[in-house]
């Protein structure tokens, strides 16, 4: 009895050991999931803050290609008048260099024939002076006075006649010159409005910058394990090979990636391939390599005709999801063969409105929750990168055409 005893307190300490070390690991689990929940909080914020980001982004993508399209009309309307302004303000300077020619050549024959004036006055106080010498003189001298003064009266004619030219040039002149200040004043605010084109255009460049940050950071997302990563990155079986990943090449529409990203799940990195070769090949590789292993579709393998899921008509029910994807028929029937006839609904109740009132076999909400069967459930929150890589193939075009 004794010993009995002495082994039963011996198996008591040992199931109290055992004890205290699950307690401990219970503790432990705890404080990792509530670690995880926290992470988790965090994430979706971020996701949130992202998604408007991405919807500001968009609105302000769509004004300046608009602004952009206004400014560019303006600017060939701007150029095309500060062409018309630089020819007339050159043929103003022209008209005025003519009339300042003009004008010099006008005062040249002023003074000229006033010299003549004071020459011939100068000449007719001679002839005076003279006419007390010389009778016979005098009528002579009366002649020669009489054709001074006509030819005075018909100077001073000439000069007035001039003088009146010489004022109507001085009036163009004038005018000329305002124009021409109203000229410059047109070319400054073109100038002005260039500049402000330039500005624009600048900002428009730091559109076009930013554009190309979200390609980038597109072109880098590969949410795969580590066989499909290595095989298609690291190995030399993805060099002049067609090939694409499920999830990567679906064109979807915004509402439903987090959706089909869910609902997908491994079978989103499933590599699409034209031929069975390529599948032995990559096989022989991740052999060699002990990369575990990939899930493949040969197209050629793919059956010719899938029957279309049979639903029911729910009113809950968004969509049927192996045909919402705009897709043709292969990939159709691929489609069908992995999701059979799961359906989408809006949220986790009309989720679980829809599995008891059919016999749908299961139903991913647009938050990417699910439920199969009734019992089974996904619940939670979204993750930062989840739904990022569905549709990739499709945004990434998207982008560059607004390049």
């Amino acid at each position: 009895m004794k010993k009995k005893l002495e082994d039963v307190r011996s198996e008591e300490n040992s199931i109290f050991k055992e004890y205290a070390n699950l307690q401990n690991q219970i503790n432990l689990a705890k404080e990792r999931i509530n670690s995880i929940q926290a992470t988790e909080n965090k994430v979706h914020l971020e996701i949130q803050e992202v998604n408007k980001l991405l919807e500001r982004f968009n609105q302000t993508h769509k004004e300046l290609l608009i602004v952009e399209n206004k400014k560019k009309e303006e600017s060939d309307r701007l150029k095309r008048e500060f062409e018309e302004v630089t020819i007339g303000f050159k043929k103003i300077e022209e008209e005025i260099n003519l009339k300042r020619k003009k004008l010099q050549e006008l005062r040249e024959k002023v003074f000229n024939i006033e010299n003549e004036l004071k020459y011939e006055g100068l000449n007719l106080q001679r002839m005076n002076s003279g006419v007390s010498q010389s009778s016979e003189r005098k009528n002579k001298l009366l002649k020669e006075v009489e054709s001074i003064r006509t030819n005075v009266n018909q100077k001073t004619e000439y000069i007035e006649k001039h003088k009146v030219e010489t004022n109507k040039l001085n009036v163009e002149l004038t005018e000329l010159s305002n124009h021409l200040k109203e000229k410059q004043v047109a070319l400054e605010n073109a100038k002005t409005v260039r500049d402000e084109f330039y500005q624009k255009q600048n900002e428009l460049q730091l559109a076009l910058r930013e554009i190309q940050t979200s390609l980038d950071f597109l072109n880098s997302i590969l949410e795969v394990d580590e066989s499909t990563r290595f095989l298609i990155k690291e190995s030399d079986w993805g060099k002049d090979r067609k090939f694409f990943l499920l999830g990567e090449i679906l064109p979807i529409e915004e509402q439903f990636r987090i959706a089909y990203d869910s609902l997908l799940g491994q079978f989103k990195n499933v590599i699409i391939v034209e031929k069975e070769s390529d599948i032995e090949d990559a096989k022989e590789i991740l052999s060699k390599s002990h990369k575990g292993k990939c899930i493949f579709v040969c197209l050629e393998n793919v059956p010719s005709e899938v029957k279309e899921p049979v639903v029911s008509s729910h009113p809950k029910i968004i969509g049927v999801a192996s045909e919402i994807p705009n897709v043709d028929q292969k990939l159709r029937n691929v489609l069908r063969l992995i999701l059979g006839n799961s359906v989408i609904a809006k949220d986790f109740e009309d989720a679980l409105e829809i599995i008891k009132d059919s016999e749908i076999q299961s139903v991913v909400t647009l938050s990417g929750e699910m439920i199969w069967g009734g019992s089974i459930q996904k619940r939670g929150t979204i993750l930062r990168m989840e739904g990022l890589s569905i549709g990739k193939v499709e945004r990434i075009k998207k982008l560059e055409s607004k390049k």
